[in-house]
């Protein structure tokens, strides 16, 4: 079964790109897989955005009008895309579905472009679509966490190009300040990718602390004209740390188990097999990505979105794993654990509160059976 369906999207994937060409065929397998992923679990775009959803539709609105305090004003670049492409107010929940399938058209030409065969790349593509990184956002209408998670994975995978790395976390930072906890380990990868270089330890870090300036000087500047309620001062206040660590301290290891659910198999067992091989550049950038993500469970509850910012550590122990394993283990075996993970009924943790991900399936079958009761 498995051998026939992997020599089916083989097929399928190359007849695409052929008649398409990689990018065109790389955006129809993002709106392809993102279809899929809305099967998996039903978005929620039938009813009113909530929570963060409705500040930033608002703030998409009017970006810069500072007088109404928008609590997330710091976190601009989507509401500011979505204002001049008319993507505002109702509409703005449209933006992230769009940067979904731009999430997913990236991870599969990037991968393609680095000479993965068509299936790997598409298996690659496929653990981003069927974790929390993509399933997420879907039941959270006008969150803009895919947008953050777009720019982020692009400065990983320019980690070659330090100038172009360094301008994707920019914007990724101007997306979401939550984005700096990955700083380090994007530092360390893109040191590793350099290492042979002179200087580079300190060419990095004047990039990347340039890469930083625009978001410092627009968050000054806000600051200075509006009162915004999630700042620094909120966030790392005595009373929201101890609420978040009480709040989280018994949900926190199902929380990030569900960001990701089996596919935590890889950089648990990549980090197994680099300690044994005394492979220390890319365990640190591993441990770096899954530490400094935790910390964010400090200052937040959402403990399966917040931890969806790890999904670098799934793709690089993945790359690593394939490199030992071999391609057919690797796309045998991984393709064996997507099926297995698609058992695994998807739960958005935070908040010490526990939401089933539905189906769409799962929700006709309700409907059907409370319709005959």
């Amino acid at each position: 079964m498995i051998k026939k369906l992997t020599r089916n999207i083989n097929s399928f994937l190359i007849a695409l790109e052929s008649k398409a060409g990689l990018l065109s065929a790389s955006l129809l397998l993002g709106v392809m897989m993102l279809l899929l992923a809305m099967i998996y679990v039903q978005p929620s775009f039938d009813v009113d955005v909530k929570y963060h959803g409705s500040y930033f539709s608002e703030l998409s609105e009017h970006p810069f009008r500072f007088s109404e305090n928008n609590p997330l004003q710091y976190r601009i670049l989507a509401p500011f895309i979505g204002y001049i492409t008319f993507l505002r107010g109702d509409l703005f929940f449209i933006l992230p579905l769009l940067f979904d399938v731009f999430l997913l058209a990236a991870v599969y030409y990037h991968y393609r472009k680095i000479n993965y065969e068509v299936t790997d790349a598409f298996i690659m593509t496929a653990f981003i679509c069927f974790s929390g990184t993509i399933l997420i956002p879907l039941i959270a209408p006008a969150y803009i966490d895919s947008i953050t998670y777009f720019f982020l994975f692009l400065a990983f995978a320019k980690a070659a190009r330090i100038k172009s790395s360094a301008f994707f976390f920019c914007l990724a930072l101007m997306n979401y300040e939550t984005s700096l906890v990955l700083l380090p380990a994007l530092y360390l990868h893109a040191w590793n990718t350099h290492k042979t270089e002179k200087l580079i330890v300190i060419k990095l870090f004047f990039i990347f602390l340039m890469a930083c300036l625009p978001y410092i000087g627009y968050r000054y500047y806000v600051s200075n004209h509006a009162d915004i309620l999630f700042s620094f001062g909120f966030y790392f206040s005595h009373v929201n740390i101890g609420f978040v660590i009480k709040d989280t301290l018994t949900s926190f290891p199902i929380g990030a188990f569900y960001s990701f659910r089996l596919l935590w198999f890889f950089p648990v067992y990549a980090l197994f097999k680099l300690w044994r091989q005394k492979e220390n550049q890319l365990t640190y950038v591993i441990l770096f990505i899954i530490v400094f993500t935790s910390a964010q469970l400090f200052i937040a509850f959402d403990c399966t979105r917040l931890f969806c910012l790890a999904f670098p550590a799934i793709l690089l122990s993945a790359e690593y794993l394939k490199k030992i394993w071999g391609t057919e283990y690797f796309r045998s075996f991984s393709m064996k654990l997507l099926l297995f993970n698609f058992l695994v009924i998807p739960y958005l943790i935070g908040d010490n509160s526990f939401n089933i991900m539905p189906s769409v399936f799962y929700n006709l079958a309700l409907k059907t059976i409370f319709h005959f009761l």
